[in-house]
């Protein structure tokens, strides 16, 4: 199990700009293992733990997900990267409550994803009621001001 965690933060490496990154994870024995914290100190990668004992520091993330999937939203099955620029204007979207058409999705989305525009279409139009909008504005912006407090932590550091 390390070294599929180990394979994919190498990965992301590769294949985007991780330097000065926070990698969030839970205390796991592959996140808190010698070669992972290696590996990030030699990308300039900040590794991010919930603290000791308690798993509710991942609450507002796992929470947002939890209510993706209970409402038939599999997002991440077709976004691979949700909080992504094509991820946000998808979620912005859905919380506007917008039923979305194909050509307003294809013009929504800047990346290779255009070709998932019809499971993109299926899942961005699933269920979803009032309370389902109103959490989801909220956890978008918890994530917002938390973007913001790593943008100002990160410029006193510097």
């Amino acid at each position: 199990m390390k070294r599929l965690v180990l394979d994919t933060v190498k990965k992301a490496i590769r294949k985007r700009k991780t330097r000065g990154i926070l990698l969030h994870s839970d205390r796991g024995f592959q996140y808190t293992s010698r070669a992972y914290h290696i590996l990030l100190r030699r990308h300039s990668i900040q590794a991010s733990m919930s603290r000791k004992g308690n798993c509710l520091d991942n609450g507002c993330m796992e929470s947002f997900f939890g209510h993706l999937k209970c409402e038939s939203l599999r997002l991440r099955k077709s976004i691979s990267d949700v909080f992504g620029v094509s991820g946000q204007a998808l979620l912005d979207s859905l919380i506007n409550g917008e039923v979305l058409e194909p050509q307003q999705v294809e013009q929504m989305i800047k990346t290779s994803l255009k070709r998932k525009v019809p499971q993109l279409i299926d899942v961005l139009n699933g269920r979803i009621r009032i309370h389902h909008h109103k959490l989801k504005e909220k956890h978008l912006k918890h994530l917002a001001y938390l973007e913001k407090e790593i943008k100002v932590l990160e410029s006193d550091i510097s």
